[in-house]
This record gives structure tokens, C-alpha cells and sequence, in this order.
């Protein structure tokens, strides 16, 4: 078995984890300084001092650090996890693990390259604030020292969490030499697999998995490849088919861009459809955290999931196949995946629900988190371990 490190990240004492996002210069601003209402939910107090409880996690596994989001309670419910759209990171799943991680433990990675998840000679383990709009994360040295001792007989949590150990149910996990580096992610198969070894690194042998767009892709790759581990499906904002010519000419165009201009490239060709027009007029405030987020991204890991998008094997004839629960989730104003293509992917899943959100785009479960919540929240007790 390979060792793995974890790592936990606590909120910064006095953060307010809702009203707080990170601006692209690394400074905290306070939602509530800037005019905007902090969103309200259920269970919280922010007077009180109380908010929906997850952290932030890593994860060192072969050459991949991986980072994510952790929250919710065991269950009798197969775990959710949770894989972001193109070109975000998990920051846009925090609204999810609030409402969700009240029924069942929600894992939310930043896919190799994406957010805080980089090649393991590359990540930083410094105090750095870490962009999450559920608050200011910051390390505690106190949690993390020694945490290479404690691992060498399992992978466990510092505090109060627990995570199995992997080899706890026979998990065997893979060598170091099958762990592929972020540039060698050329496929959304490689995705898939590197999903499931980081859920083996977890302890995690079964999951619903809950994708967003890019996220889809590997959702239906996971079950082509892996699906003894697949509990549910929820395929939101997302396709079967592969690329058309043009669109794998626009996404191998991108990766031009990004070689030349950074991540600004993929800032400039997504922000201004990402999200529908209602949203755009009622919450203008999130063109710039979507702009945050992209610009978090590494070159590489956005020109390797670009590639790999590009090349996707069309997954129309595996859709009768999925005999799991399963939904399917659109935004009736998006232009990217539009509802058409969403109820005739359902239509072909013999266990599906369909699923159309107003006055919501591409990202739904940014754009309307509480009708999202509600579409996913019937497979969790549909979905056993």
C-alpha cells in the first residue's frame, strides 16, 4: 500500500465564512463592506457565531497534492462527490456542501491542476490564505506537524474527523508509478481513474457522483470504466456527445491562447457565458469571483483538461446502460449545454429524472443552489453504500 499524508485546514478564528471572498491581489473582503447581503442559510447564526461546518483537506497521493472540500456527517447514504465544471475548481460546489452535507458526507476535489491541487513537488505547504468563499482557510502547523508519522500505519485526520483507512476494506492502492502526472491527464479516462484513487486514498470504495459540465464527462467515465464504484449519477449542465469539429478546433484554439496569455485566456473565452442572463443582471458581483477562480488555475492543468475534453469518446451509447439513480440537471438558460440536449440525454437513462432549473445558465448549482440541492437531495436516500 502507498503511504498518503493528509492534511486539514481549519477556518481562521473570526472569519465569516459566507460574507468573505478572496479578491485576485489576496486580500479578504467582506461581503458586507462591499454592500452585498451574505447569503443565509439554514442552521446558521452568523450573530451567534455558528455556520454550516466543512473544511478544507489535502491529500498527497503519488505525484498528485491533492486538495478538497469535506463536509457532512456519515450516513447510511453513499458519500457525494462532487467534480466542478470547466474552468472552476471546487470553490463552486460551497453552497452544495452546505445544504447537501446536512444528509451525507460531500467531497468536493479541485482536480489535478485546478485550484490547490498541483503536482506534489510543486504544492505549497506554507500558512497561505487559501480562496474558498466559504471563508478564510488558513493551516494550522499545530494539526499538520508530524503528520508523516502518523500516517504510516493509515491515512487519518488530525482532530475530531476520521477518514477509514484504506486498507481498512482491502483497498489496494496504486503504485506511484500508475498515479499519472498532471501532464500526463491527456484523456477523461485518466481523470476517472485518478478519481478513484484518490477516493482509495479516502477509504472511499462507492460514491454518487455529482458532476458539473467537464465534471459530467468524467461522471460518465466513471461509470464506463469503474462502476462498481458508482452508487447515482447526477449529470448536470453536460453532454453525452463528443465535440463537434468546430468546438475541438475551439477548445485546441484555447489551449494556443493559454500557452500565450496564461489563464486570462480561459477567463476571456468563458466568463460571459458561464452563467445566464438572469444571473448576470441580479448577482453581477459573481462575473468577478468566476474571474477569481479561473485565474487560481494552473496553465497546465487548464491546457491538459482542454486536450482531454477535445479527444472524449462519445458516451450517447452508454447511457442505457446506467441502471444506478440517477438525474439530470440543466439550467434552462444555458447556452452551452442547452435543455434540449439534457432531455434527450435523459430520455436514453432508464433511471433518470429530468430536471429543468429557471432562471438559471450553465452553472446551475451557483446560479440557484437551493433548486439544485433539491434535485440532488432523492438520491441520497435512493443510494446505498
Amino acid at each position: 500500500m502507498e503511504a498518503c499524508t493528509i492534511r486539514m485546514l481549519h477556518r481562521q478564528p473570526g472569519s465569516d465564512p459566507v460574507a468573505s471572498s478572496l479578491l485576485p491581489h489576496g486580500r479578504l473582503e467582506s461581503n458586507r463592506e462591499a454592500g452585498v447581503s451574505p447569503s443565509r442559510h439554514p442552521g446558521s447564526n452568523p450573530e451567534a457565531g455558528v455556520w454550516p461546518q466543512y473544511s478544507l483537506k489535502s491529500l498527497d497521493l503519488g505525484p498528485i497534492h491533492w486538495s478538497y472540500l469535506d463536509s457532512g456527517t456519515s450516513s447510511h447514504s453513499a458519500p457525494l462527490v462532487l467534480l466542478h465544471a470547466y474552468p472552476l475548481h471546487s470553490a463552486m460546489w460551497t453552497k452544495q456542501l452546505e445544504l447537501l452535507g446536512k444528509a451525507t458526507r460531500v467531497i468536493a476535489p479541485d482536480l489535478p491542476g485546478f485550484g490547490k491541487s498541483r503536482s506534489s513537488q510543486t504544492a505549497g505547504t506554507s500558512d497561505t490564505n487559501l480562496t474558498v468563499p466559504g471563508g478564510d482557510f488558513m493551516a494550522d502547523k499545530s494539526q499538520t506537524a508530524g503528520t508523516s508519522d502518523a500516517n504510516k500505519n493509515g491515512c487519518s485526520l488530525p482532530g475530531t474527523d476520521q477518514v477509514e483507512n484504506p486498507a481498512s476494506d482491502g483497498v489496494e492502492l496504486a503504485s506511484s508509478d500508475a498515479l499519472p502526472s498532471i501532464d500526463a491527464l491527456a484523456s477523461i479516462d485518466a481523470y476517472a481513474d485518478a478519481i478513484v484513487r484518490f477516493l482509495d486514498g479516502l477509504g472511499v470504495r462507492r460514491a454518487i457522483f455529482a458532476g458539473l459540465s467537464m465534471g459530467g464527462y468524467i461522471a460518465l467515465a466513471l461509470w464506463r470504466l469503474h462502476r462498481e464504484h458508482v452508487a447515482g449519477l447526477v449529470l448536470a449542465d453536460t453532454r453525452a456527445s463528443a465535440d463537434s469539429p468546430s468546438a475541438r478546433d475551439n477548445r485546441f484554439r484555447l489551449i494556443e491562447r493559454l500557452h500565450a496569455e496564461g489563464a486570462a485566456a480561459a477567463v476571456d473565452q468563458f466568463v460571459p457565458g458561464l452563467i445566464g442572463p438572469t444571473t448576470r443582471s441580479a448577482r453581477p458581483e459573481l462575473i468577478g469571483q468566476l474571474r477569481t477562480w479561473i485565474l487560481q488555475n494552473s496553465v497546465d492543468g487548464l491546457v491538459a483538461a482542454a486536450r482531454a475534453m477535445a479527444q472524449r469518446a462519445d458516451s450517447t451509447l452508454l447511457l442505457p446502460t446506467i441502471n444506478v439513480p440517477s438525474v439530470v440537471i440543466v439550467g434552462e438558460e444555458d447556452q452551452f449545454s442547452p435543455p434540449a440536449e439534457a432531455a434527450a440525454m435523459a430520455a436514453n437513462i432508464p433511471t433518470a429524472r429530468l430536471v429543468r432549473i429557471p432562471q438559471a445558465g450553465h452553472l446551475t448549482a451557483l446560479e440557484q443552489p437551493e433548486a439544485f440541492a433539491q434535485a440532488v437531495t432523492p438520491l441520497l436516500a435512493a443510494s446505498t453504500p
